[in-house]
């Protein structure tokens, strides 16, 4: 597909190149780095909607280089874009993207109830009267009818 392409699986099939990209969250804060060697800041963009992210642009690189009298260019260049899910409670509208040495960092604070993690409390363990009703309930249902009443013989229980 010349100078487009298609996401599949959130990277754009056609390139042959697809930055890399890294998501995590670090205390209340949802970070995605993305990789772009020899991508400049306006080649990029970064656009979110209702459940993810999307780095997209356009990397264009030329090396030019001199042997024994003689030049060669080589020119590298393609569309990217890549689609980051975000977890749930990213505050998306307080986001905010830095471009530094072909690195682009996205930061977006997590809402308290969306931070993962917490102290679970140890408490002692569960006292014998707990343990002695539900043995008393098992087996007061096991033995109150729960017996056979009609095994493969067709008979009954008292053998009559």
């Amino acid at each position: 597909m010349p100078g487009g392409g298609s996401f599949d699986e959130g990277r754009l099939t056609d390139t042959g190149w697809n930055p890399h990209v890294e998501a995590s969250a670090k205390g209340d804060t949802f970070v995605v780095r993305v990789d772009l060697p020899g991508v400049e800041r306006g080649d990029a963009t970064v656009e979110i909607d209702d459940d993810a992210l999307v780095v997209a642009g356009e990397r264009r690189r030329e090396d030019r280089q001199e042997h024994e009298g003689y030049f060669t260019t080589e020119l590298e260049y393609g569309s990217f874009a890549r689609r980051i899910p975000l977890p749930q409670g990213v505050d998306s509208e307080a986001a905010h993207a830095t471009f530094r040495n072909g690195v682009l960092v996205i930061e977006m604070p997590l809402k308290p109830e969306a931070r993962r993690g917490r102290r679970v409390e140890i408490r002692e363990g569960g006292g014998t009267e707990e343990a002695g009703t539900q043995t008393t309930t098992s087996t007061g249902s096991t033995s109150g009818g729960a017996a056979p009443t009609g095994g493969a013989g067709g008979g009954s229980p008292t053998g009559g």
